[in-house]
């Protein structure tokens, strides 16, 4: 069990049994990438503000509009109310790139941030679960100007998916995204400035002769 976010959880009886063959599985695989967009250098923001609006955000988490930013010209423009999360991104192929190593760069302010964070996210995953790197800024908080954010990471696998995007919870507040675009990066060290890059690992568990079951009652 996991909980992401403010609140509690409870469960018992957790329990893991043997099953025939027959019993239908529920289990998470690796997205179809067949449907899914092929990455291509350049920025995610669509040279119509409208289509970005359209491909990048999910809407009901933001509340998101267009707005003139002097001299940045357009930008898009997210409001954080309540606490709920907001995200602008996409998702994307990205085999292309396999063995090589991709630039994101992000231009974007926080304005009047309150009880909450802004994070800049960038993550690759193969279809071995031991081929995945993320990175992160650190938290983008209070009130900025106008900043430009950088971080390479590497694609290793065959079949890879990228995401990448700004993160935002708080109560209230705003965040102006001018720029999120991808590139091909030279030799240049992972992690731009305050980002962090963890390339995930899957530990060894201790193998049991039987299920281990839960029940706190006993």
């Amino acid at each position: 069990m996991t909980l992401s976010g403010a609140g509690k959880a409870w469960f018992n009886d957790l329990q893991i049994d043997v099953v025939p063959n027959t019993v239908k599985l529920d289990q998470w695989h690796f997205p179809d990438l067949s449907a899914m967009p092929r990455l291509k250098p350049g920025s995610l923001l669509a040279a119509d503000p409208e289509e970005a609006l359209k491909s990048l955000v999910s809407p009901k988490n933001a509340d998101v509009s267009l707005e003139e930013s002097g001299a940045e010209g357009r930008v898009l423009k997210f409001d954080l109310m309540g606490g709920k999360p907001g995200f602008v991104g996409s998702t994307t192929v990205a085999e292309d790139y396999a063995g090589k190593k991709l630039r994101l760069r992000a231009r974007l302010k926080t304005a009047d941030l309150q009880g909450g964070r802004v994070t800049i996210y960038f993550n690759s995953q193969s279809q071995s679960n031991t081929d995945s790197f993320a990175a992160w800024s650190k938290p983008i908080s209070g009130t900025t100007e106008w900043k430009d954010y950088d971080c390479v990471i590497p694609i290793s696998g065959q079949k890879a998916v990228v995401t990448a995007g700004i993160f935002a919870r708080g109560k209230s507040g705003s965040v102006f995204l001018k720029s999120l675009e991808f590139s091909l990066a030279d030799e240049s060290p992972s992690g731009g400035e305050g980002f962090k890059v963890m390339q995930e690992t899957w530990p060894e568990s201790p193998v049991l002769a039987t299920p281990m079951n839960l029940d706190f009652s006993k």
